[in-house]
């Protein structure tokens, strides 16, 4: 553009001073053609007019003698304007040659070049570069104005930017001047989004007032502006970061990034796209880091494909200037004028006036910026191929590949287009952790992780422990897939879940510990106890939301510091990883530097100071990055060994067809995993000791202790279960207020008790005291005709007639113990029986009432093998049968209640802190000082107890 100013400064101009030079010497030295017939015409200035008449005589000839001289003038001057019609026409076809080079000049430069009514979007033309118009110089002639003004001498230059220099551009716009400043800045991002193809350009815009924000023209595009002063300097420290990262991973070898998106195409390497950082009112708007940042931006970043066009707020004069300077430096900078127009301010031009473009119509920035949001958009929605990332390892997923050094698993593609795998084992990192904000993936890339893991490497080279404590249900699919590498699976888990987890591989560890010294070899690793004949596959602990474990400053807290801690520090050589995963690792402390163990580290889309925590304080690398894109570190967070990636994607149904195949594929391995799924009710058909119990075609011993299997433990241990010996106390009370979770611990413990009890070994009586309007009113009456045991139910009329016929039995029973079976009395609704309601007395009860008939089966019973199990729906309720009622029940079980009434059923508040519905806590006078907290087995269905009745009476 220089060049081409100077052209016409000494070509264009000069050539029309020559030209108008010949013209003017040419008309100086030119005769008039027509002095001899105008000397003939005038009259004889000697000559005086006589008198009237002479005068009349002669005013005919002197008519003639002025109308000639005139057409005779008139004709020397038409001659003189053909001469310089002649003259502007040649100097203005000089002029349209120099317009013409302007113009080419321009076109060269494709879309980006042209007057916004030239922009060409049905053929829409590149240059490749990223040279674009900024506006219009006015270059004139004042000379040549004075002497021709008709003539048209200016020539208005098409100012452009060739951004591939690696300058950046400062329009310096305050007060009034700011709106066109800044609207300049806008036009020249609009025409570098002409300038490449969309998808390789992103656009940021920074704008501390808000005057951007849903306008033209990135109302179509309100991603790319940010208006948040944090969000400002974490997007200037992001891309100063990527300004970084390219320096280190990309351009070596390379001048700039266009230089390597030249060479990356035809070697089949991804290019990288540039970017385009708008800045307005700058410096004053921004904070002291931000301001440093951008100033490195505006001096480096050009090379590295980031354009820095930035609108000066201030105005230049003392400081100012020197801030304006100092970050300037190297940079185009156009200023304002004493006109209120714009100068480029460089000595090359001077003399000339810039005319800055304004914005163009809506419709063209609409056709401008849609397709570049919607490429930016299906480039978002494109995905990393699972099948492409996994067949990257060994024999893609076959259960081929060994796990005697080590296992990986594929987390996405880098920038180079080369796969980044997650990799644990000799010579790699042990454990990782994982972090991602709301929204950036981790879930997402945590079952490509799991999922990738299963397909590579078989059950006996893989076992993994899965604990959500998030509180949602994405391991669940790994539950009831029947994943078989699952060892434990833990949906929606609490802490004291996750501690037993944590406790079980502690234990683990000890065991593979003891394996090795029994060896005779020296071993220390996993291959080297392969290498010995032995067998044991590695162990992959993913703990989703692990930061909750230390939430409370409580023995939990404390377990779980005391396991983990063990676990990272000596998991390596016995073949146990982690993989942790967080939102934040704000409020986590661990013990000696645990963290410190954890070389690996995975980081997605988070905030500036959760980005510093994951990886080092220097290193927030990960604040900036798009939704699914993440940061693989296996160097502790060494801002050096980041590698930016871009995640893979499994579809959730794509994972279930996956994880079924699995599933098909291992059908032969019996395993049995601990699934813990924390709001959902279990059912006893999960309880293994029910399931054996059912299915072994053998019954109780007679004499043996009945089972009683309550539900499943919030810990990594067997179901719940109690005994019901022959001796004082053994009798269930159960208080829930919920009816239904009541009457299912009931119904439950039937269940448990009619597959252990052969018919004739072991008899029943069920009070039913639930109203009428219940609707499982009928169903003790329904149920017991299916079994071939002895039963007898009795209605809320029944109740004194029950009580005396059980103080029978139990008097028979004391007097010939030998021949007694179990006896099993089922009080269902122990609130609704008024007569149960004892009166206040002194001494022993009263055995012919029955309240105190019931008393006396509590204290005498258990001993001779018949047993009570109740439910009330309040402890007040119970109090009101007997002072002493509470204490006769050994075994109690009950939900949520108040803490004075836990106290007084448990000993403990416990019952009180039970935060979730489907809980409840157990005390066993067997385990004095011991409650437990569990999770209660669902209310069985009628069909439980039919498809029972048909095993048991089929010989099961």
């Amino acid at each position: 553009m220089v060049e081409l100013l100077q052209r016409i400064r000494n070509g264009t101009y000069d050539v029309c001073r020559m030209e108008l030079t010949k013209y003017n010497d040419r008309q100086t030295a030119r005769p008039d053609p027509w002095v001899a017939l105008k000397r003939e015409l005038a009259d004889d200035p000697g000559k005086p007019v006589a008198d009237a008449s002479r005068k009349a005589d002669g005013f005919g000839p002197f008519l003639l003698k002025t109308a000639g001289t005139r057409m005779l003038d008139s004709l020397a001057q038409s001659g003189q304007q053909r001469d310089l019609a002649a003259l502007c026409a040649k100097l203005e076809a000089i002029l349209d040659e120099a317009r013409m080079a302007g113009m080419l000049f321009a076109v060269n430069a494709g879309n980006a070049g042209m007057p916004w009514g030239g922009v060409d979007f049905l053929h829409p033309q590149q240059a490749g570069c990223l040279t674009v118009r900024l506006g219009a110089l006015a270059l004139g002639a004042e000379d040549l104005k004075a002497e021709l003004p008709d003539l048209d001498s200016s020539l208005p230059v098409p100012a452009m930017l060739p951004f591939d220099d690696g300058r950046a551009l400062f329009v310096i716009g305050p007060d009034a001047m700011r709106k066109m400043a800044i609207d300049s800045l806008h036009c020249v991002a609009l025409r570098l989004l002409l300038a490449v193809p969309p998808g390789l350009l992103r656009v940021s815009v920074l704008d501390p007032l808000g005057f951007s924000l849903g306008q033209p023209p990135w109302s179509h595009w309100p991603e790319a502006v940010c208006t948040d002063p944090q969000k400002i300097e974490d997007r200037v420290s992001g891309v100063f970061a990527q300004m970084e990262r390219l320096a280190v991973e990309k351009l070596q070898g390379h001048a700039t990034l266009s230089a390597f998106n030249a060479w990356a195409t035809p070697h089949g390497e991804p290019t990288i796209p540039y970017h385009v950082l708008i800045v307005h009112d700058c410096p004053s708007a921004l904070s002291p880091t931000a301001a440093q940042k951008l100033h490195g931006i505006a001096r480096n970043g050009g090379r590295y494909g980031i354009v820095a066009l930035i609108h000066w707020g201030e105005s230049i004069d003392g400081y100012a200037q020197s801030k304006l300077n100092a970050m300037a430096a190297g940079s185009v900078v156009v200023v304002p004028d004493t006109s209120g127009q714009f100068q480029w301010k460089e000595e090359a031009f001077a003399d000339c006036r810039l005319e800055l473009d304004a914005l163009p119509p809506p419709d063209v920035m609409r056709r401008i910026v849609l397709p570049v949001v919607e490429a930016w958009q299906a480039q978002s929605a494109k995905t990393v191929n699972f099948e492409e990332a996994l067949k990257d390892i060994g024999q893609g997923g076959a259960w081929k590949e060994s796990s005697a050094t080590g296992v990986r698993a594929p987390l996405g593609v880098a920038e180079t287009g080369k796969l980044v795998h997650l990799e644990f084992g000799e010579g790699k990192g042990t454990h990782g952790l994982i972090i991602g904000g709301t929204g950036s993936g981790k879930s997402s890339l945590m079952h490509v992780i799991i999922t990738a893991l299963a397909e590579t490497y078989s059950p006996d080279e893989l076992q993994l422990y899965l604990i959500d404590l998030k509180g949602g249900v994405e391991f669940k699919r790994y539950a009831t897939s029947r994943l078989p590498h699952v060892a434990v699976v833990a949906i929606d888990c609490e802490r004291e879940f996750a501690v037993s987890a944590l406790e079980a591989l502690c234990a683990e560890m000890r065991r593979r510990m003891e394996l090795y010294r029994a060896s005779t070899a020296d071993i220390t690793s996993i291959a080297m106890y392969r290498k010995a004949g032995g067998s044991l596959p590695r162990i992959l602990l993913v703990m989703d939301e692990f930061q909750k474990l230390f939430a409370e400053g409580d023995d939990i807290a404390e377990r779980a510091k005391s396991a983990l801690d063990g676990l990272l520090k000596e998991g390596r050589g016995f073949g146990i990883h982690g993989l942790l995963g967080t939102q934040s690792l704000k409020g986590v402390t661990l013990r000696g530097g645990s963290l410190e163990q954890i070389a690996v580290r995975v980081v997605l889309q988070c905030s500036a100071e959760d980005s510093r925590d994951a990886l080092a304080q220097d290193n927030a690398a990960a604040k900036t990055l798009p939704r699914y894109h993440g940061i693989y570190n296996d160097q502790q967070g060494q801002k050096s060994a980041n590698i930016q990636f871009k995640a893979a994607y499994l579809p959730p149904e794509e994972n279930g067809i996956r994880l079924s195949a699995l599933a098909t594929r291992s059908s032969d391995i019996k395993r049995h995993a601990v699934v813990f799924e924390g709001n959902a009710k279990p059912a006893i058909g999960t309880c293994l000791p029910y399931a054996e119990m059912t299915a072994r075609g053998r019954w109780l011993e007679r004499g043996a202790a009945s089972r009683l299997w309550l539900g499943e433990p919030v810990s990594i241990q067997p179901s719940v279960e109690v005994l019901l010996e022959s001796q004082r106390g053994r009798s269930l009370l159960t208080i829930m207020q919920n009816p239904d979770e009541g009457i299912s611990m009931l119904l439950n413990s039937l269940l448990a008790l009619f597959v252990q009890h052969k018919p004739g070994n072991g008899s029943f009586t069920i009070l039913n005291l639930l109203k009428a309007t219940h609707q499982m009113r009928d169903w003790p009456e329904k149920i017991c005709p299916m079994f071939d045991h002895q039963i007898e139910v009795f209605n809320p009329e029944g109740v004194g007639s029950m009580l005396s016929a059980l103080v029978d039995e139990l008097k028979s029973r004391m007097q010939s113990p030998a021949l007694c079976v179990p006896h099993f009395a089922v009080v269902i609704g122990l609130q609704y029986a008024r007569e149960l309601r004892a009166k206040e007395t002194y001494g022993e009860p009263d055995i012919n009432s029955p309240a105190g008939a019931l008393l006396y089966l509590l204290k005498e019973g258990p001993e001779h093998g018949l047993h009570i199990l109740a439910w009330c729906d309040m402890l007040s309720n119970v109090t009101r049968c007997g002072r002493g009622l509470l204490d006769e029940f050994g075994v109690r079980v009950a939900g949520k209640m108040e803490q004075s009434d836990s106290m007084n059923v448990f000993g403990s508040p416990v019952g009180a802190r039970l935060r979730c519905a489907n809980r409840a806590v157990l005390f066993d006078d067997a385990s004095p000082g011991v409650v437990q907290v569990f999770r209660p087995y669902d209310l069985p269905a009628f069909s439980d107890f039919e498809s029972l009745s048909v095993r048991l009476r089929e010989g099961r």
